[in-house]
C-alpha cells in the first residue's frame, strides 16, 4: 500500500511544530503561510491554526500586509484577515514593493497602489527580485557535488552534496545522495539534523516546511 505524502512545518530544532496535512506548503510570511487542502488554498498561523479558510485557486505569500489571490480565474488582494482589499480582476499579478504592485490588466501591465488604482505604466518584466542572498555562504559546485563558498569564492564547507539550498536564518537544506532524504546545515558544516526528510524548503521566521510520508 503506496504512502500519501503532506507538507508540514518544523522548528529550528528540527521538531515538526505542525503537523504534515497539506497537500502543499509556502513559507512563513509575516506571521503567515499560504498552505494547500483539496485543491483550495489558505494561510495558517505558526501554530498551524487556519487564519484564512483554504478557498483560493491560487495564493501568494504576504507582503506588506497583502497577499495576491486567485478567485475565478483573476487574481485580487486580501489582507490579513481575509478580506478583499482589491476585487480579483487582474489576469496576473506580482507581489507588492513599497507600495505599489505589478499587474495585467487585459492586455497591458500597470502599476497600482493599494487600493487598485492605477498609478503608472509596468514593465512586461518584474525588475526586482523578491528575496537578495546576504547569507556570508553560498551553495557551490564543484565537480558533481556541492559545498558553500564565501563572497570571496573560498570553499568553507567541502563539496559533498548532490543537491545543496542557501543558508537561511543559519541553516541550510542539504541532500548527500540523489535518492536520500534532505537534512539541515549549520554554518559550521556540521548537521543540525541528518536525512529526515522527502522534501524541504528553506527556513523562515523559525519555521520550515517539510514533506513526509504517512
Amino acid at each position: 500500500m503506496s504512502k500519501t505524502l503532506y507538507w508540514g512545518y518544523i522548528d529550528r530544532e528540527g521538531e515538526m511544530v505542525v503537523e504534515p496535512g497539506f497537500d502543499d506548503a509556502g513559507d512563513f510570511h509575516e506571521g503567515l503561510a499560504m498552505v494547500k487542502v483539496d485543491w483550495r488554498r489558505g494561510f495558517i498561523d505558526r501554530e498551524g491554526n487556519y487564519a484564512i479558510e483554504p478557498q483560493f485557486q491560487a495564493a501568494g505569500d504576504f507582503v506588506e500586509g497583502l497577499a495576491r489571490v486567485m478567485d475565478d480565474d483573476r487574481w485580487g488582494y486580501i489582507d490579513q484577515e481575509g478580506k478583499y482589499i482589491i476585487e480579483p480582476q487582474f489576469e496576473q499579478a506580482d507581489d507588492f514593493h513599497e507600495g505599489l504592485a505589478r499587474v495585467k490588466s487585459g492586455d497591458e501591465w500597470i502599476f497600482v497602489d493599494r487600493t487598485g488604482m492605477k498609478v503608472g505604466d509596468a514593465p512586461e518584466k518584474a525588475e526586482t527580485e523578491r528575496w537578495a542572498n546576504d547569507a556570508a555562504l553560498s551553495p557551490s559546485l564543484a565537480g558533481d557535488e556541492y559545498g558553500y563558498a564565501d563572497r570571496e569564492g573560498i570553499m568553507v564547507i567541502e563539496p559533498k552534496y548532490c543537491e545543496a539550498g542557501p543558508f537561511r536564518e543559519g541553516l541550510a537544506r542539504v541532500k548527500q545522495t540523489a535518492n536520500g532524504k534532505w537534512g539541515y546545515i549549520t554554518e559550521e558544516g556540521k548537521y543540525a539534523f541528518k536525512d529526515k526528510f522527502k522534501q524541504a524548503g528553506d527556513f523562515s521566521e523559525g519555521r520550515a516546511r517539510v514533506l513526509v510520508e504517512e
